[in-house]
């Protein structure tokens, strides 16, 4: 029997989910359903199968049961999905008729002895995981609020005209598409129905929508608008039951006026006229109109939110009154609408009277008071009143005038407090009585206002350019006028009003502002009665002066301008001091600008400008600290001053009794320095230092001496020879003053000399008229080798400026140089062939590759050798040495470490010892002019051409045998005789026969004649420098 299959086919679009299943009917499966994080299990058992046999013989039951054995079964399970969202379903397990139960979802199968469960991805493939993504549909509202289903009117006003917007929001998955419709509206009888849907009449549009979910339908026709449909990118949402937005066509509005006249109950004519408005459109309404009287026009205007509306005008005047109606306004049409609207009518107003100004008025005892009336109607008038008093004492008056504008007199006042005047009948020309129930009411008062100054003791101070502020009390009721004078011009009354804001009570402290010095009286005081001015009637300002700085000094230059004496420079700011004197209340602030040039004077810009400033608290005179640290023409210069007073910084002025500007020259210290010179001129070393170290108290120059060369064995013991050495060898030691601007001469040094083993003395040099000054030393310096110091101890300039080497601490300054003096090596010639002769020798001191060649007087000259002879020298001086020497055009330099030297003379030629030196920093070194040598070749002599002849003779006759010489004559030789060998073995000896010497031979040839028989030969040859052989000892 086989195994049931079963998997999930997709669902359709009505929601039927299908199970493909295979198995015996009946089949039971369980499906997992899940949604928003909640699960349910659907269950489907009991589903019968499609073919009913019951008359099954059992014979067969085998092959009944393969009946319902089906090979492909379809199940649909409709489901109806409630919220949008993700919908899981899982085949859980299927269990048919034979009970073959089979786990799906979740099942595992063993593979290589390890279970390994279903993977996602293969559920999904093999249709036992389904997943549906439900979307919302979406939907379309009105964005318009609470007028939903309400009308909107279009107007062809200016300010309204264009399309009505109506707003809608949609919600879903953008982007989306909402169809509407527009459908006309039919009227009839002037009112609005809606005609039935006709497609052929209605107009379909849609609109497409962006990200932000909502839209705008520009309704620029009127019309019944209808939301249909809304569709976005994943459904479709059908019809919209949505209430629609009726737009309709508005008419301009219109008035109707219509008028009638007013008429008097009591006396003959019309009194004014009323006019009845009825407005078309939509309220509220605005509707403009001109009254006219005569030549007067005046604008009006009538608001109301109704229809109609009444105007009642009853003018006081009487005339022929226009009212011309020009424009109205309604809710659709803010721009207005021009319409034209006269209404005329001749009124005959009742009279009347105006009370002007204010209703309560004040006075006091023994004045009057005037009420302002104005008499309306047709005059003359005759007005009735009352006075009642505040012991309620009544009188009545009546007063008669032909004018409109009248003044009721009443007063004078006899009793204070409260009296109340009473209207009580007006009649015109026309006998024509009104009552009246108009009153005035007068507060009288038993007395008027005070004031006075509440100045202190000595008047008001004030600062100069200010307002002075004058405190003054008043006591009485606002407004209040106030007349005052100042003293310096008393035609000029000035006044001054204080309102009611300013004073809201009976009492009250001000200040008076003033800009005049002197003194201010109050002349008068009203408020609505006379007042009194107290016994403080009069106040007096003054100003406080200004503060002032300047300084004190009775020293004046070219210019007038105070100076301060001249200082010489110090490494200290407190050398000088100038007085500084101060008027007005301390403490001050001083700001003031220092100027520094380098030269006499202030010609040109300064090099250095600098603005400070400083406080002073205590009492005046102070002083000011002026710099002296560098030299140079200072000019100081005061530029503002402030107290606590005058806050402000107030400019100071210059002038003669009070300057602000004063000078002084900071002189230079002279600056110099010990320089050592060679004897050819160049500069060996220098004490180069600032004599005024900003830096350091003590300064040492150099650690190390200079070290000098001279010739070894000088005999330096004899003072004579001392000095003249030392004048032909030793440095020139310069004093170099620095120039600077203001450093003048003459100046005078002292200068410190300290030799080695001696003791140290001071120098004195004065009138030194020139900045670079040569120190003759020979007289001063003992007669020794080794180094001395040099230091400048003081230098005086003609300003009497001086460098010393005691500083402020007293420690001292050290500016000079060390001298020490080394014996050049030498080279002594030990050969003994060599003639006698003293050697010249030129010590020199190498200094960085240079060389410098002290003199030498003695005459260059040249010794001869031959070829093969050894030179050999002692050396003289310290270990180890370099010896320098050319032979034949090549220099060769030799570095020893023992004391001698020796050089073959291997070629011909010329060879000369350059110098020798000390192999260590700064050595000696010895130039030699005199260890010049010429290399000789050996002389050499050739008998018979050099060849072995032999020649037979006969006895009697002679034989020339020629030889020659080679070399440079003269030459003296040595030639012998031998016998000839008795046989031609080797070995065999021969016998010296004869020997002969030539001496001085002048030519390079020489004939010997002879007539005896031998063997001749040359055995010694010498020419002018050399000879052959040479000793063995050599």
């Amino acid at each position: 029997m086989s195994h049931n299959k079963i998997s999930l086919a997709n669902t359709n679009h009505s929601g039927l989910l299908q199970v493909a299943a295979s198995g015996y009917e009946p089949i039971e499966l369980m499906i997992e359903r899940e949604f928003n994080g909640g699960k349910e299990v659907l269950s489907l058992d009991g589903i019968q199968p499609r073919i009913y046999d019951t008359n099954v013989a059992s014979k067969e039951e085998n092959k009944s049961w393969m009946r319902y054995k089906s090979q492909d079964l379809r199940y649909s399970i409709a489901e109806s999905f409630v919220g949008p969202g993700e919908y899981t379903y899982r085949l859980m397990y299927v269990r048919d008729a034979c009970n073959h139960t089979r786990t799906l979802y979740g099942s595992s199968s063993l593979k290589g002895g390890n279970y390994e469960r279903e993977s996602l991805k293969s559920t999904v493939k093999n249709g036992k995981l389904v997943r549906i993504k439900v979307w919302a549909r979406p939907r379309v509202a009105w964005a318009l609020g609470s007028n939903i289903g309400l009308s909107f009117k279009r107007s062809s006003d200016p300010a309204r005209k264009g399309p009505i917007k109506l707003r809608f929001s949609v919600s879903g998955e953008a982007p989306w598409t909402v169809a509407y419709s527009v459908d006309p509206i039919e009227k009839i009888d002037g009112k609005e129905t809606v005609k039935s849907i006709d497609l052929k009449k209605s107009v379909m549009k849609t609109l497409n929508v962006a990200q932000d979910g909502y839209g705008i339908i520009e309704a620029d026709q009127e019309g019944i608008y209808k939301l249909l449909s809304v569709t976005d990118s994943r459904c479709q949402g059908g019809n919209v039951d949505i209430a629609p937005i009726t737009i309709t066509d508005s008419k301009p509005p219109a008035l109707t006026v219509s008028s009638q006249a007013i008429s008097s109950e009591r006396c003959i004519g019309e009194i004014g006229t009323r006019i009845e408005l009825v407005f078309q459109g939509e309220g509220p309404f605005v509707a403009y109109y001109k009254e006219r009287i005569g030549n007067q026009e005046f604008e009006r205007k009538v608001n109301t939110p109704v229809y109609k509306h009444i105007l009642k005008l009853t003018p006081e005047l009487p005339g022929l009154y226009e009212y011309t109606f020009y424009k109205i306004f309604d809710l659709n049409y803010p721009s207005g609408i021009k319409i034209h609207s006269v209404v005329t009518q001749t009124v005959h107003p009742q009279p009347s009277v105006k009370i002007l100004g204010a209703d309560l008025k004040k006075s006091c005892l023994g004045q009057t008071v005037d009420i302002d009336l104005q008499l309306l109607g047709n005059g003359p008038w005759e007005l009735t009143y009352s006075i009642i008093r505040p012991n309620g004492a009544t009188s009545t008056s009546t007063i008669v005038s032909d004018k409109k504008s009248t003044l009721l007199q009443v007063g004078p006042f006899q009793n204070s407090g409260l009296h109340i005047v009473e209207l009580v009948e007006i009649s015109d020309s026309r006998k024509c009585r009104r009552k009246l129930q108009l009153r005035s009411t007068i507060v009288v008062r038993e007395s008027g206002p005070t004031a006075e100054f509440i100045c202190p003791a000595g008047g008001i101070k004030t600062l100069e350019g200010n307002k002075a502020l004058l405190p003054i009390r008043l006591e009485g009721e606002a407004p209040v006028d106030l007349t005052y004078v100042w003293h310096g011009n008393t035609t000029n009354i000035i006044s001054k009003k204080i309102t009611k804001t300013q004073m809201s009570g009976s009492m009250y402290d001000f200040f008076l502002p003033v800009s005049e010095i002197g003194t201010y009286e109050i002349l008068m005081v009203y408020d609505y009665c006379s007042g009194s001015i107290g016994a403080n009637s009069r106040c007096s300002v003054s100003v406080e002066p200004k503060p002032r700085v300047w300084f004190q000094s009775n020293l004046f230059n070219s210019d007038n301008t105070p100076q301060v004496p001249s200082i010489c420079q110090s490494n200290s700011i407190s050398e000088s001091i100038v007085n500084v004197e101060l008027e007005g209340s301390g403490p001050w602030t001083v700001k003031y600008m220092v100027q520094r040039w380098k030269d006499l004077d202030d010609s040109g810009p300064p090099e250095l400008e600098s603005v400070h400033s400083s406080v002073v608290v205590g009492q005046s005179p102070t002083t000011l600290k002026l710099n002296s640290t560098e030299p140079g023409y200072y000019k100081y210069k005061i530029l503002q001053v402030s107290d606590q007073l005058y806050t402000l910084p107030q400019v100071v002025e210059h002038s003669a009794l009070q300057p602000t500007i004063i000078t002084q020259k900071v002189l230079p210290i002279p600056n110099g320095s010990l320089v050592v010179y060679s004897a050819d001129g160049n500069q060996i070393s220098t004490s180069k230092a600032k004599l005024i170290d900003q830096t350091s108290n003590s300064r040492t120059l150099n650690s190390s001496p200079i070290q000098l060369c001279v010739p070894r064995g000088s005999p330096l013991t004899d003072d004579y020879e001392w000095k003249r050495v030392y004048k032909k060898y030793a440095p020139k030691i310069r004093l170099e003053i620095e120039p600077m601007p203001m450093l003048m001469s003459p100046f005078t040094a002292w200068i410190e000399l300290s030799p080695a083993n001696s003791i140290s003395q001071i120098i004195k040099t004065p009138l030194i008229h020139t900045f670079n000054y040569t120190l003759d030393l020979s007289e001063r310096l003992p007669a020794q080798i080794g180094k001395f110091g040099l230091r400048i101890i003081k230098l005086i300039d003609s300003n009497e400026c001086s460098f010393t080497k005691a500083a402020i601490d007293g420690m001292s300054v050290e500016a000079g140089i060390e001298i020490e003096y080394i014996e050049a090596p030498s080279l002594n010639p030990v050969q003994t062939f060599i003639p006698s002769f003293e050697f010249n020798r030129n010590p020199t001191r190498e200094s960085s590759g240079d060389m410098e060649t002290l003199s030498n007087e003695s005459e260059t000259f040249s010794q001869h050798l031959c070829k093969g002879d050894v030179l050999s020298f002692d050396i003289l001086g310290y270990p180890s040495w370099s010896v320098q020497y050319r032979y034949n055009e090549r220099i060769k330099t030799t570095v020893l470490n023992k004391p001698i030297f020796k050089k073959l003379m291997e070629v011909p030629g010329n060879f000369s010892i350059q110098k020798v030196c000390h192999q260590i920093k700064n050595s000696c070194c010895a130039d030699f002019t005199d260890l010049n040598y010429i290399v000789h070749s050996l002389p050499s002599a050739k008998v018979s051409g050099g060849h072995n002849i032999q020649q037979s003779i006969n006895q009697g006759e002679k034989v020339e045998i020629q030889i020659e010489l080679k070399g440079e004559a003269p030459f003296t030789f040595t030639w012998q005789r031998k016998s000839l060998p008795k046989s031609s073995h080797k070995g065999s000896t021969s016998k010296i026969l004869e020997t002969h010497t030539i001496q001085n031979h002048k030519s390079n040839t020489y004939t010997l004649v002879t007539s005896l028989e031998g063997v001749f030969q040359v055995t010694y040859i010498q020419d002018k420098y050399c000879h052959y052989p040479r000793p063995k000892s050599r």
